[in-house]
């Protein structure tokens, strides 16, 4: 039975190598940014993996350009890396601050592509052509208007002329890194969403197995041998998973009240809880293996910084962790030495359990390895929990001659580890919902985006033109911009311009028939498609429209004054109005595309005519 324990743990080991090597699958040709392009036309769109937008992005430092007009090319700065290596005229570049980062790519085909972003210091917006399609934490341009925030990231958007531009403004006042720290991941949705989920997948498992070894070990100490090792080793298993959780991103999204700060903490003070009670497991399991003053030297600095952590900022406890991790490594090599000693000498510790140890170490050296030397690979972040986990397989070995029924146990706990997993599976798979609830969904007004126009304009036109040979249903566009709200944000504040998007939807949403689809196109700009409608009936919806929005100014200002306490009488100049642009499909091949462009022409019409009324634009078809 021992040696099936041992074979799981090397089997976890092969592929958990496999995975640092294969990088999970993304593109390990290097396609490098260069200037602030990537020029990837030359790609098949079939042959296309995901790839980290790593190399030269155009750098404007405490500047931010506006997202929808073009830019003259500023300096460029390694992506990855620190905006502290740039020099300004004052010197280096402070860490405190804010900038943009911009790439333009040239894809292999238009459709649909997500990028994965991750480690971005510490708060971004991102901007995709001039629309803004995330932002992260609360980006802002001083301390008290930004918040930091470090999760995982997927962001699906549409590209059309095979044309995409980037533009993240990166906000960073509480970490010693600021910019981008790892390159964002560029691929196709299906790609990213795999890549995502089996990256939260192996968390979880190791985690699940990590949690279930403690409970196993605790059995262990509760119902048979007070052993203070056993005690000590369950709880390295359980701070070990608990710094997964945190330094992989899971835990921002199990519980996403918590912190950025919060989380920072966790992850840096449970390694100097993880070496103090490790040392205390060797003390307990292992006598004189090492000196009782190099184990107290180290129990004291690791508790001064696990004072370091929970009283000050990353600021602070960050450049220490390199100085106390170095002291850490020679203590454990140190360690493992005296190990090898002990096996090869005095024949007082197995051998299996040296070389679970060893694995340990080297995984552990390797992880801090590619952190400190910021080396991208998906994978490699979770190579000390898969070396803890081969680490807790061969200490069966040992747990197993004290105690007989050991196996017994196991089994026991193998179904509590299956149920967990599927629990988590189950979860992630929640979370890839919503994260396809977000790619289609305007966040402000619950209406379609943009990017589910685009799909729905090009599914409508397919299924309309399927059914020519039937009935033909006449169809139409209405394109609807709120007058004055340029005016009204910049009386009343953004805050306020938000609130009235949000009862404009409400009351667009209310007026449509249930079979009619709704969007937000951007800005103060709406779209609308009414099924089944002609020139007469388009005509009444907007005639309709209008005149219930003439009555609803009392509304506006009641939901102003109810939710940002902002009491507010709207003058007659800018009461809330809209132009309305229509465009009636009669008979024929439909082509949506140009519907909307012909609702846009006669929005434009209307608006030239004096606001607050209809142009409507008859399109009979092309058969």
């Amino acid at each position: 039975m021992r040696r099936i324990v041992l074979s799981v743990g090397v089997i976890l080991l092969v592929l958990g190598i496999f995975f640092v090597f294969h990088n999970l699958g993304v593109n390990t040709h290097i396609h490098p940014v260069v200037d602030g392009k990537l020029d990837l036309a030359s790609t098949h769109h079939q042959d296309f993996k995901p790839l980290q937008l790593q190399g030269q992005w155009d750098f404007y430092p405490s500047q931010l350009p506006d997202p929808q007009q073009p830019t003259p090319a500023g300096q460029t700065i390694a992506v990855p890396s620190s905006w502290t290596k740039i020099n300004t005229t004052d010197g280096n570049m402070p860490y405190t601050g804010y900038a943009t980062y911009r790439v333009r790519l040239t894809l292999p085909q238009d459709g649909m592509y997500s990028l994965l972003i991750d480690n971005i210091y510490t708060s971004f917006r991102l901007y995709v052509d001039g629309v803004l399609m995330a932002e992260v934490g609360k980006f802002g341009t001083t301390a008290q208007t930004s918040s930091p925030r470090f999760t995982d990231t997927v962001v699906p958007f549409q590209v059309h002329g095979q044309q995409a531009d980037l533009m993240f403004q990166v906000a960073n006042f509480s970490h010693p890194y600021a910019g981008i720290g790892v390159a964002p991941i560029l691929g196709k949705t299906n790609d990213i969403i795999y890549l995502i989920t089996m990256s939260h997948i192996s968390t979880v498992l190791l985690v699940g197995i990590l949690v279930s070894a403690t409970l196993f070990i605790l059995y262990f100490y509760h119902s048979t041998n007070k052993d203070r090792s056993i005690l000590y080793f369950a709880t390295v298993c359980l701070l070990f998973a608990i710094r997964m959780l945190a330094s992989n991103s899971t835990l921002s999204l199990v519980l996403p009240n918590l912190s950025a700060t919060v989380i920072s903490k966790i992850e840096y003070f449970t390694v100097p809880l993880i070496a103090i009670t490790f040392l205390l497991y060797s003390r307990h399991a292992f006598p004189r293996i090492i000196p009782r003053t190099i184990e107290n030297i180290v129990i004291v600095l690791s508790t001064a910084y696990v004072i370091l952590v929970l009283s000050f900022r990353v600021i602070i406890y960050n450049p220490v962790f390199k100085w106390y991790f170095a002291i850490l490594m020679l203590v454990f090599l140190y360690w493992i030495i005296m190990m090898a000693i002990a096996v090869l000498k005095y024949k007082t510790v197995p051998k299996v359990m040296l070389f679970g140890c060893g694995i340990l170490i080297l995984t552990i050296i390797h992880q801090n390895f590619l952190y400190l030397f910021n080396s991208q690979n998906l994978f490699g972040n979770k190579i000390v929990g898969l070396g803890t986990t081969f680490f807790i397989f061969t200490h069966f070995h040992l747990f197993s001659l004290k105690f007989v029924k050991a196996f017994e146990v196991a089994q026991q706990t193998s179904h509590d580890l299956e149920t967990k997993v599927e629990s988590r599976t189950r979860e992630l798979h929640a979370l890839n919902e919503q994260l396809k609830v977000m790619a289609t969904t305007d966040s402000l007004t619950n209406l379609y985006n943009r990017n589910e126009l685009y799909q729905q304009m090009h599914d409508r036109t397919i299924e309309y033109n399927q059914h020519l040979g039937s009935e033909q249903k006449p169809f139409a566009v209405v394109y609807i911009d709120i007058d004055n709200f340029k005016l009204f944000n910049d009386l009343y504040s953004h805050k306020a311009g938000d609130v009235v998007l949000q009862q404009f939807a409400r009351l667009l949403n209310w007026q449509c028939e249930s079979n009619d689809v709704l969007f937000r196109f951007g800005g103060d700009e709406f779209i609308v498609f009414l099924c089944d409608t002609d020139d007469g009936q388009a005509i009444g919806f907007a005639q309709d429209f209008i005149n219930q929005l003439s009555l609803f100014s009392c509304t506006f200002e009641q939901e102003l004054f109810t939710q940002l306490n902002l009491s507010v009488h709207i003058p007659q100049d800018i009461q809330i109005a809209c132009s309305l642009g229509i465009a009636v499909h009669s008979k024929g091949p439909i082509d949506i595309d140009r519907l909307v462009q012909n609702a846009d022409r006669a929005l434009l019409t209307a608006k030239s005519m004096g606001k607050n009324r209809y142009h409507l634009i008859s399109d009979i078809g092309q058969g």
